[in-house]
């Protein structure tokens, strides 16, 4: 039988691919599952573009249930002593989604002949990140070096392709049906999913910065952390963090001075002002109260009838000439 004859076999009305109702199977198990630590939502087949399941841990507080962290997993499923292929993200279109997506995401491996999941982490998202620019395609392999001196996970340096490390959760089916085994599961899923999170929101504020564990150990909760930091921030994400800080120094200047701490609110407005060109109006009430309150006028020889921003313009305009007379003053090697 020809390839296109087969085809045309699969295709027939009242059939369907073998491989994909076997893959179906593997999804409603893994949903059985992960209904166990809260929500899961299955994305239809038409809708799939890129993982498998919307899901969300619950505490319970009472007769009710709240939501505890959302995330989304990734299905893939094992028959036998079959290997397992690797997460291929093919496209520089694709490794970016993969890299911004904003919510924590896993990769379930679901073993149909043991009953057996297994959940692994993709810290490596944000690694390739703070790594600086993003690779044209990425492959992801399930499992790693062990626990070494240079960490279970992370490149391979053979091949290029990214170590996931051992599974985060390892276990069976019959484990989530008893209560207790299921609580410190769920404890340690939370606590991925929790660091998920603030990585996604690091990354989404413009830091460059990667927290993650050392080592872990499968089904424990992890303890040592590390944190990694870009080196060199392009000139874009520069920016992006710059616009964040001169958002927040703008309000810390009036809360500053609602706690009567002038100095703080002074700073916060100078930092401001630095972001800003000199001679720019100002329009932020805060800024008024602050030069009100703090008689900068009279401290900086400034006009009262000048803009806002014009007594930190004298303060800034000083401050530059302190350091750049202390620098031409000191001693070589100093």
């Amino acid at each position: 039988m020809t390839a296109e004859q087969e085809d045309r076999k699969l295709s027939a009305i009242g059939a369907l691919p073998a491989n994909l109702h076997e893959a179906a199977r593997a999804e409603y198990l893994a949903q059985f599952v992960l209904s166990a630590f809260g929500s899961s939502a299955p994305i239809l087949r038409t809708e799939d573009h890129g993982f498998d399941f919307f899901c969300s841990l619950t505490r319970r507080e009472g007769r009710r249930l709240w939501p505890d962290g959302y995330y989304a997993v990734q299905v893939k499923s094992l028959s036998g002593t079959a290997d397992l292929k690797p997460w291929t993200f093919s496209t520089a279109d694709s490794v970016k989604w993969f890299a911004e997506y904003p919510a924590p995401l896993f990769l379930c491996i679901v073993h149909k002949k043991t009953a057996r999941l297994q959940v692994y982490q993709n810290l490596v998202r944000f690694g390739v990140a703070v790594s600086g620019e993003l690779p044209k395609q990425l492959t992801l392999v399930p499992g790693g070096r062990g626990s070494n001196a240079s960490g279970p996970y992370g490149v391979d340096p053979g091949t290029g392709n990214y170590l996931l490390g051992d599974p985060i959760l390892d276990f069976t089916i019959p484990e989530v049906l008893d209560d207790d085994r299921l609580l410190e599961l769920k404890r340690v899923l939370k606590f991925w999913v929790d660091i998920d999170a603030e990585n996604i929101r690091r990354y989404q504020i413009g830091l460059r910065t990667l927290r993650a564990p050392w080592h872990y150990v499968t089904n424990v909760v992890p303890e040592r952390m590390m944190e990694l930091r870009m080196r060199l921030t392009p000139a874009p994400v520069r920016q992006q963090q710059e616009r964040l800080v001169t958002e927040i120094l703008e309000g810390l200047v009036g809360a500053r001075l609602e706690d009567s701490d002038r100095t703080g609110a002074l700073l916060a407005a100078l930092l401001v002002r630095r972001q800003q060109a000199t001679g720019q109006e100002v329009s932020w009430t805060e800024v008024a109260n602050l030069r009100a309150d703090t008689r900068l006028n009279t401290a900086t020889g400034t006009d009262p009838e000048a803009h806002d921003g014009a007594p930190l313009d004298v303060l800034l305009e000083n401050l530059a000439q302190m350091v750049e007379d202390a620098a031409a003053n000191e001693p070589p090697g100093g």
